[in-house]
Parts: C-alpha cells; sequence; structure tokens
C-alpha cells in the first residue's frame, strides 16, 4: 500500500521543489518563465551541481609599528613591513635578551646598585603625601621598626650590664675583734657578701688559726652600720646606689679628700672599710660599741635624697 504521502503527493509539488533548488530570492518574471519551462520539458540546468562560492571578508589592515632594531647589517632600502602579534613578541624577547647582555657587560656594580635600589622603595607610599604627619596613625611598619629598636636597645643594655659585673673592685674591710685588722681583696662586682666573706676567711687565716676552723656562714659583713646579707651582691649595691646610716654602701674602698671643707647639707665621697666579724663575737657583745648601732639591711631604709660633693 501506499503511505499517505504518497497518496496526496502532486506533480506540482515536485515541480515548486525544483523551482525552489534553482532559484534563490527574488527573480525577474523572464528567468521566472525560463525556470518553469525548463522543469516542464524535464531540462536540468547546467550549473546546479555547483556550490556557491563564498567571499572571504577581507581582513582590517593592521597598523606599522617602528621597532627597535639592534641588526647591524639591516640596510635603509629595506620597506618597512607591517609586524604581525609572532613578529612583534619575537622582537621584544630579542631586545630584552639585547639589554641584559649590555647591562651585564657594563658591570655587576652597578646592575647590583640598581637592584638594592630598587628593593628599597617603599611602594606603599605611592598615591600619598609624605608631607603630611601621620605618627598618630597606626603603622605596622614603624610599629616593627620601633620593636626592633627597642629589642637592639634592650640588648645593648643587658651586654653593658654583663660587661660591668665582671668588673674587678678592690674591696677594703677590717677584721674586727674589738681592734681592727685592715685588709683588702679583688673580687667582681658580681660577688656575693657570702663568697665574698670565703675570700676574706682564706685570706685572714694564715695570720689567725681560727678561720681554719671557720666557714664563710659563721662571718657577718657590716658596712656603715649596717649588717648586710649573704645574698645580695655589689652590683646590686653600686647599681641602686644603697646607703648605710654613716655613708654610701656603693663604695668599697676608703677614702676622704681632706682638702675639702665638710658641708652638713651634702653626702660626702668618704668610705669607712666594712667590718668583718665573727658570728659569735656579735652576738657576745651586740650590747656594746660599737656593736649596738648595727642594723639589718633594709633596701631603701636610708636612701633619703642627697647630693655629693661635686654634683
Amino acid at each position: 500500500m501506499k503511505s499517505i504521502e504518497e497518496m496526496f503527493y502532486s506533480k506540482s509539488t515536485e515541480d515548486e521543489e525544483q523551482f525552489r533548488s534553482r532559484t534563490m530570492g527574488l527573480v525577474s518574471m523572464e528567468t521566472y518563465k525560463r525556470h518553469i519551462s525548463d522543469i516542464r520539458r524535464g531540462i536540468k540546468p547546467e550549473n546546479v551541481s555547483k556550490k556557491t562560492k563564498i567571499i572571504p571578508e577581507s581582513k582590517p589592515k593592521k597598523m606599522k609599528y617602528n621597532t627597535l632594531s639592534f641588526e647591524f647589517n639591516q640596510g635603509d632600502d629595506i620597506p618597512d613591513q607591517i609586524p604581525d602579534k609572532e613578529d612583534r613578541s619575537e622582537t621584544i624577547s630579542k631586545e630584552i635578551t639585547l639589554t641584559a647582555i649590555k647591562d651585564s657587560l657594563s658591570g655587576e656594580n652597578k646592575s647590583t646598585e640598581s637592584l638594592e635600589k630598587h628593593s628599597e622603595f617603599d611602594f606603599s607610599t605611592i598615591g600619598k603625601d609624605t608631607s603630611i604627619d601621620t605618627s598618630f596613625l597606626p603603622d605596622k611598619k614603624r610599629e616593627l621598626e620601633e620593636a626592633k629598636a627597642r629589642e637592639k636597645l634592650k640588648q645593648e643594655e643587658f651586654e653593658k650590664e654583663e660587661k660591668l659585673k665582671q668588673e674587678i673592685i678592690e674591696v677594703v674591710f677590717s677584721y674586727w675583734d674589738g681592734s681592727g685588722h685592715r685588709r683588702s681583696v679583688h673580687v667582681p662586682r658580681n660577688t656575693t657578701i657570702g663568697e665574698f666573706l670565703e675570700k676574706c676567711r682564706i685570706k685572714l687565716k694564715s695570720e689567725f688559726k681560727e678561720f681554719s676552723r671557720l666557714s664563710s656562714a659563721s662571718l657577718m659583713y657590716i658596712k656603715e652600720d649596717v649588717i648586710l646579707p649573704h645574698t645580695i651582691t655589689f652590683h646590686e649595691l653600686i647599681k641602686t646606689k644603697a646607703r648605710g646610716k654613716s655613708g654610701p654602701l656603693f663604695h668599697f674602698n676608703v677614702f676622704d679628700d681632706i682638702r675639702e671643707k665638710s658641708d652638713v647639707s651634702k653626702e660626702t665621697t668618704e668610705s669607712h672599710a666594712g667590718k668583718v666579724v665573727k658570728r659569735q663575737w656579735y652576738e657576745k657583745n651586740k650590747h656594746v660599741f660599737p656593736a649596738y648601732r648595727w642594723e639589718n639591711y633594709v633596701p631603701g631604709k636610708f636612701n633619703k635624697p642627697y647630693s655629693m660633693k661635686g654634683d
């Protein structure tokens, strides 16, 4: 059986399809009649199988660029060429390579200086008025620099302090057993009173046999009528400019300038020799002079405002 399309297909439909395939758009009456006549007679056109030739769109002309060239053999009579993207990139890469070679030949020092200057440039200042005071505003860079400066200063002070602690000083003392026996020892400023008394014991045991049986814990050091504890160092006394009842505790040698007139309104630099006594002797004689004047050391107890001669 025939399909519905075949049953209703007519000759006029076939002719119309052939006419559409032969024409495109509007045609003149003469052309229309010719095509109809050819279709009815069954004549096929010669150029039906030929495809319509598509004309490519013309590309826009490229602009000419004046490029810098380092080729020495290039003549003046060569006409300018229009470089495309690949040619321009190749030319630029050649220029960069040649420039790098020239820079390397000109000297490493100049390139190093230029790199240092470039690295030192602060890009954060671009677009800002540097003449305006912005010190009151938070600035991470400035705060970091200040922190580094404080840390550096702290380290310098620490090193200076450690150097002072190792400084050797002379300490004049008097072994007191009712009468004075003056001696002196040299110790670092960071020496404690207990370590100092051990040195005194070693020095005195050759003259006083009883010191051979004693320890530094059984000895006392009295300076300016103040009993100093065994744990404090000479450096602490010097640093804090500690004072006793009758003079400064930060001078450990004995001196007094007799050429100057006495002035009760000013503290003199006169320093008395500290006394080294046995604790047993002190317990027996603490009610008599001079032991009854001695007091235990209390930081800042006698540090009243004063000015020294010459200040």
